[in-house]
Parts: structure tokens; sequence; C-alpha cells
């Protein structure tokens, strides 16, 4: 079995001609063969708990969005010039319901309580998988409007439709909130 090859591995690893550290990380402990913990082998265990606070989500939050941010991709007030795309969407639609960046973000933390670090990644990934849909659709639309001809200026207006929007925020909230209730009622029925 793998546990079996882990451990003859790490007792028969003998004299290294550097020192070696095995780290192993997991989100199920408790499933974690008893033989793997012995001392010797991974002796220490340190919990990362879920973030606790809204200030802590922030900061998860932050580095997950951070390159949308950067590249204009996010619908926001406060960093969107006329040079990103969500600055000419803003411009181009005259909206004035848009969020800025720190009110998005409390938003976002208030909104997911319990969450993990790997589901507030996840809802990051899943509102630009929407918005990206959202602009694919865009395009094919364009495309069978006009023909094939004029692709290139609609596929530029379509790459400018590509923004993650608060709404594909939420959506991405709700559906990953919703996926993590399901998994967490199939584990308490398990026990």
């Amino acid at each position: 079995s793998v546990v079996n090859q882990l451990l003859a591995r790490m007792d028969g690893a003998g004299e290294l001609p550097v020192p070696t550290l095995v780290i192993g990380l997991t989100n199920a402990r408790d499933l974690i063969d008893p033989a793997l913990l012995r001392p010797g082998r991974f002796e220490v265990q340190i919990e990362v708990p879920p973030p606790a606070t809204p200030e802590q989500r922030t900061e998860i939050i932050k580095v997950h969005i951070k390159r949308m941010v950067e590249r204009g991709r996010v619908l926001i007030r406060d960093k969107a010039g006329t040079d990103t795309a969500a600055g000419r969407y803003i411009e181009a639609h005259g909206i004035d319901e848009v969020p800025t960046y720190e009110s998005l973000l409390d938003i976002l933390a208030a909104r997911s309580e319990d969450m993990t670090g790997a589901e507030l990644a996840s809802v990051c990934r899943s509102a630009a998988s929407r918005a990206l849909e959202r602009a694919v659709d865009n395009f094919a639309l364009e495309q069978d409007a006009n023909g094939t001809e004029g692709a290139s200026a609609s596929s530029s207006s379509s790459v400018d439709d590509c923004l993650v929007t608060t709404e594909d925020l939420e959506q991405a909230l709700e559906e990953v909130g919703t996926s993590m209730l399901s998994k967490k009622e199939e584990v308490q029925e398990e026990e």
C-alpha cells in the first residue's frame, strides 16, 4: 500500500547527504494512518484553523484576487483607470453603482464567514470563470449577429466584457457555500 511504501522510505532513509525535513499536509487529519504519526515520522502536528475574522478573510481574498485587480479585470471604481477594461466599461456604460476595492473586500469578508482559505480561493476562481463564460457567450452572440466579418472589432469588446462583477463574486460565494454545507452534512451523516 502507499502507506507502507511511505513508511519504508521514511524509516529506511538512513543518513542523507543533506539534512532533510519531510512535511505533510492534510485537511482530514482523522483519516491519517496512526503509524504515520509516531515519533520519528510526522510527530509534530500544527493545526491551521479557518480564518476567524473578517480581516483574515480579507487578506486571503486579496491574495487570490490580486492579479485580476492589477489587470483591471474586477469591476471596481477606484482601481479602474480608463486604460483598464473595468475603466472603459464604467465609462462606456455610465455606471454609478460600482463598489470601491475596499467595499468589495468588506462585502466578501462579511459574507464568507466559516469558509476556509481554500474555499475563499475557490470563490475567486469561480467568479473569474463566470466572467470568462459571459465574455465568451457575448463574443459568440456578436459573431452570430455580425457574421464572421468584423471579428477583430467585436473580439476587443468581448475581451473588455471579461470583468468579474460583484454579482459574479456573490454567486460564487453562494455556490461554494452551498457546496460547503453539503460536504459538512455528508460528514455529519457518516458520523
